[in-house]
Order: structure tokens, then sequence, then C-alpha cells
């Protein structure tokens, strides 16, 4: 999603992908070959870590999303259904995590903003089973978004 967030749709192919659902789906299908080899090789817990989303609260990037044709409004959800496809045939025994970051290396980062614009998708539309969130400063915003946090998801601060 990387590719997709960076350049929208003009950062992927036509020719290869004229339609992104088949361009989302073949990417989807790629981590569920790679999941299920993760699993074969005796892995139970699996941690995704995702920038797209939270770079999505950050006005900055949603304004340049606007700016590629794209909706920062709908990427959410765009985002959360590859993550909900690629994570599909996952085994019941399998734990998801799922790290949200906004770029910080050495105290070099590249998004800012809380959690707000992309919360209930965030927490009430991506299937897996635990967040651990970036709340280690100011740029993080304040934690009325956990108000959507369901009962059966764990939140890592």
């Amino acid at each position: 999603t990387m590719v997709h967030f960076r350049g929208g749709r003009a950062a992927i192919d036509i020719e290869s992908y004229p339609d992104m659902d088949e361009f989302f789906e073949d990417l989807a299908q790629c981590y569920r070959d790679e999941i299920a080899a993760l699993y074969a090789a005796g892995c139970r817990y699996l941690q995704l870590d995702d920038t797209n989303l939270a770079y999505l609260c950050d006005m900055r990037m949603r304004e340049a999303a606007r700016g590629r044709g794209d909706d920062p409004d709908e990427l959410p959800r765009t985002y959360a259904a590859l993550i909900n496809a690629a994570l599909r045939d996952r085994p019941d025994d399998m734990t998801i995590g799922i790290h949200l970051c906004r770029g910080n290396y050495r105290s070099t980062w590249f998004a800012e903003g809380g959690y707000e614009p992309v919360a209930e998708v965030l927490f009430n539309e991506l299937n897996v089973d635990a967040y651990f969130l970036e709340y280690d400063d100011e740029r993080s915003g304040d934690f009325a978004p956990l108000r959507f946090v369901p009962d059966n998801k764990t939140v890592v601060l």
C-alpha cells in the first residue's frame, strides 16, 4: 500500500493493472501466501507495520492525497479492506497485531496528528487482534479516538 499511498493511481502501472481492484487483490494474495508460509514455519503471532493509516491522520498528507485525486476519507477503508483480504485465510490460532507509526527514526518524523480521522475504521473495520499505537508525544494527539476500541481488541500505547 505504500506505493499506492505515495503515488496514487499513477504509481501503479496501468497496463499491468487497468483495474485497481485487481492490484489490491494480487497484493492481498501475496500477503496470504506469506502468512501461510509463516504459519507453516511455526509462527503464531504476526505483527504488521502500517504507516499509511497513521499518515492519513496528518492534514498535509490528507491534502496531498486529495491533490493526486484520492479521497483521504475513503483511503482508510480501502487500506483496511486490503489488510482484511490479506488476513482472510489466517488460521484461528494466529494472533495478528498491527503497529501504526508516523515514521520516527532518530527523532525524524514524517507525519503528525491524532488518530481521529481514521479511528472508527481502524478499530472497527480492521480484522486484527491488537494495535500498537504511537502515543509518545504531542504529535500523536489525545486519547479521544480510543473511544472506538471494542472490548475484544487489545491496544498497547
